[in-house]
């Protein structure tokens, strides 16, 4: 089996206290670098998945692949000018979380999809 030629896309690490609801903005961007155009976004889906760190680098030794959570975000223009999804949280959707995570971003359009992950550090909320 030959090696699939396809650009790993990494996230940005981005740390967090638990139970912040500032909304994340993800911007779409094409292989060359440009951003879409809100008419190309028409009929893409956008899913934030976030996974214990330790059980998304474990796959391979008995690890799991289950999520703490899942978010579906709006696709829409972002207040950067670009066009992307906005992600939305509530208090409870991370008050409870602490310590690593790997976040993956997945855009959809029927059977073609695009997906990058990044690292999450939840910091612990002490107003539990």
């Amino acid at each position: 089996m030959g090696k699939i030629d396809i650009q790993v896309v990494i996230l940005p690490d981005i740390e967090i206290y638990g139970g912040d609801t500032t909304p994340w903005e993800v911007a779409m961007m094409h292989q060359n670098g440009t951003g879409f155009s809100l008419e190309e976004t028409s009929g893409y889906s956008a899913v934030l998945t976030v996974t214990p760190f330790m059980h998304s680098a474990g796959l391979g030794s008995g690890g799991t692949n289950s999520y703490v959570l899942q978010k579906t975000g709006t696709i829409k223009p972002l207040s950067t000018g670009d066009v992307g999804a906005e992600f939305t949280f509530s208090t409870t959707d991370t008050k409870e979380l602490a310590g690593k995570y790997t976040y993956q971003i997945e855009f959809n359009l029927g059977e073609a999809s695009r997906v990058g992950q990044g690292s999450l550090h939840i910091m612990n909320n002490i107003n539990r």
